[in-house]
């Protein structure tokens, strides 16, 4: 029969009688240490809005010389973000031009108030707006990103034109 005794780990110098592998808990501990700061640096991403959803990087905004343009500069898949135009000069007829591969990444659901007329264009779709009273006029398009990747644009308020790009992310 063997013998089975378990026999006690020799004293350490600092008095402690365990038995461990100092190299690999060193090692085991940079590891953590790692991925602490990769926890970090993920939460500090979601809060400035680098991962979309709020924060103040997750919205672009252009000023045109008619107007200006909020969207997201990050985006999700599959989910429903707002994009806001506002018309400041004073005019009876509101142009908003959409241009550049935005057919390819985003669906417009639903677009307030609804446009006069929608023309689709060699540059793009065209949509026109009748307004009454003084500025600022605001439009406000729901679309909704079907495709992941980066997407680049133009958007044209009443001839006055700037490009823009949004990171959507699965």
């Amino acid at each position: 029969m063997a013998d089975n005794a378990v026999s006690a780990p020799p004293e350490r110098p600092d008095g402690l009688q365990i038995e461990e592998d100092r190299k690999f808990q060193r090692r085991f501990w940079r590891i953590q240490r790692l991925g602490w700061g990769a926890f970090a640096v993920v939460l500090l991403a979601a809060l400035t809005g680098l991962t979309g959803s709020g924060g103040p990087w997750s919205e672009g905004h252009l000023l045109l010389a008619e107007g200006e343009l909020r969207y997201p500069a990050v985006a999700r898949w599959d989910a429903r973000t707002q994009w806001s135009v506002t018309f400041d000069r004073v005019g009876s007829r509101r142009q908003l031009l959409l241009a550049g591969d935005l057919d390819h990444h985003f669906v417009v659901e639903t677009i307030q108030p609804q446009p006069m007329q929608s023309y689709l264009t060699t540059d793009g779709q065209l949509l026109e707006f009748a307004s009454d009273g003084a500025p600022p006029h605001r439009v406000v398009l729901t679309l909704r990103a079907w495709r992941p990747g980066i997407a680049r644009g133009r958007v044209a308020v009443n001839g006055a034109s700037a490009d823009f790009t949004t990171l959507i992310l699965p």
